[in-house]
């Protein structure tokens, strides 16, 4: 009976592990030293329906505006990533909103 009440404990465990897939924003469009805001948003879009996972910035230097997080996404900056902020301010504003170049809101 202890040996069942074991296994049955462990099979609950490995249905609660979820696999967290990584989204490399290059798949997405981003360029080196381009302006990646929509590549990025897409990487994160995805992952979050996914529900979750790492948005995955490789080395290289990436200009962005806004980027939206949502919630279980982790953005992730290999060795050598670098997230550049645009030098246009239309870049940063989205819904009459200029929240910054990484926001989140109501995530958990």
């Amino acid at each position: 009976m202890k040996r069942i009440s074991v296994f049955l404990l462990f099979c609950l465990f490995l249905a609660g592990i979820s696999v967290a897939a990584d989204y490399n924003i290059l798949i997405y469009g981003a360029k080196n030293g381009q302006l990646s805001t929509v590549a990025i948003q897409k990487a994160v879009d995805e992952c979050a329906a996914a529900g979750g996972g790492r948005v995955v910035v490789p080395a290289g230097t990436f200009v962005t505006g806004t980027v939206f997080l949502k919630s279980n996404v982790n953005l992730y900056l290999e060795n050598g990533a670098v997230l550049q902020g645009s030098k246009d301010l239309k870049d940063y504003s989205r819904d009459g909103r200029s929240p910054g170049m990484v926001y989140c809101e109501d995530a958990i």
